[in-house]
């Protein structure tokens, strides 16, 4: 089985804690006193505008709570679940996330400059407007979770899964997204300069009206996607699947070709001996 579905399907084995419907009192006063959280149950407490800097979660249940506007800089949080929760505007910058979901969680214009996320399910996430320079998010799966109009610039999206994700109108460039999965995501009208894509599965992406000069989609697979007013100067697709378009296509004639499995024919007028 594909290793970012197996752990997809297997993040829920991961959660021994038994969660209640509402918060303990005592856990809520412990982690406001200490900033620390292990095996409690602050789910459906309210802390907008509470300073949570360098909080550490584990084991907890944190559904539908909300963090507005909350200050949780180098925040901590492992095998924690936060399903439909909010943190709207909400201030962490290089936290680390592991093994935790989030699904359906609204992250609008939140901040997570240079944090990293692991092995964790961001599915129906709300990134619009986030600030996520230079974060790292590996094995992952944000599938049909909303990324437009953020910065993700110099960031690592690596084996992680992107499934019908939207990223339009984000700042990519310079972001590593190699054996990721981004079929059916929506990439148009974003500035992905000198991403690489290597190994990427892109079949039926929208990279309509984007930026994508000096790209890399080494043995990416590309079949059947929209590229309407694209732009792939001295981009490379060596040893890439574009086989539903043709060798003499506009959009390609500035590009790097080796090995390229188009429409009518592979071509290799780019490769050197």
């Amino acid at each position: 089985m594909n290793p970012i579905l197996f752990m997809a399907f297997s993040l829920v084995l991961l959660f021994k804690v038994n969660f209640s419907h509402s918060y303990d009192d005592e856990d809520v006063e412990h982690f406001l006193k200490n900033s620390e959280c292990t095996e409690c149950d602050l789910s459906n407490y309210n802390f907008e505008n509470s300073y949570l800097d360098q909080s550490v979660i584990i084991n907890s249940n944190l559904t539908n709570t909300n963090f507005n506007n909350a200050k949780m800089a180098n925040t901590q949080i492992k095998n924690s679940d936060f399903t439909n929760s909010t943190f709207i505007n909400t201030d962490m910058p290089t936290s680390i996330i592991e093994n935790s979901i989030f699904i359906n969680v609204n992250f609008e214009q939140a901040n997570m400059t240079s944090s990293t996320i692991v092995n964790s399910n961001f599915n129906l996430a709300n990134f619009n407007l986030g600030k996520m320079y230079g974060v790292i998010i590996k094995t992952s799966v944000l599938d049909e979770a909303k990324i437009t109009n953020a910065n993700i610039q110099k960031a690592t999206l690596s084996t992680s899964s992107f499934i019908k994700t939207d990223f339009r109108k984000s700042l990519l460039s310079l972001s590593l997204m190699d054996h990721t999965n981004l079929s059916y995501a929506n990439l148009s009208e974003a500035k992905v300069r000198g991403v690489n894509f290597s190994n990427a599965n892109m079949e039926f992406a929208d990279l309509s009206y984007s930026s994508f000069r000096r790209s890399v989609f080494f043995k990416s697979n590309m079949k059947n996607i929209k590229y309407k007013a694209a732009n792939f100067y001295k981009s490379i697709f060596n040893g890439a699947d574009l086989s539903n378009i043709m060798s003499d296509d506009v959009h390609f004639k500035k590009s790097i070709l080796c090995k390229t499995l188009m429409k009518d024919l592979i071509i290799n007028r780019d490769c050197r001996n």
